[in-house]
């Protein structure tokens, strides 16, 4: 296995569409948000209060698309497989 590589969490964003700009910006923010605190609750996470606020605007949108970010989880997982011949570790936590 190649060290350093990891998972293109940048290409995965890339290829989503919600056809909204704007709910496009607030899922790569939300997921910056995020990610500095894995554990944390949405209001835990958030800086400010309209920060959440706007990943709740967000969850409630319309034009957000919670199977189109499991298929292309799904599909940038598979392709990352594919580069280590069908294996990874992976951790989960429950």
């Amino acid at each position: 296995m190649t060290q350093g590589k990891s998972f293109d969490r940048e290409k995965e964003c890339a290829e989503l569409d919600f056809h909204s700009l704007q709910v496009e910006e607030r899922l790569v923010r939300t997921r910056e948000t995020l990610i500095r605190q894995p554990g944390a609750s949405i209001w835990e996470a958030s800086e400010k209060r309209a920060e959440a606020k706007g990943i709740y605007r967000m969850l409630v949108n319309e034009r957000f698309d919670r199977e189109g970010i499991r298929r292309a989880h799904r599909e940038a997982t598979m392709r990352w497989m594919a580069e280590y011949d069908g294996t990874i570790l992976a951790v989960h936590r429950g």
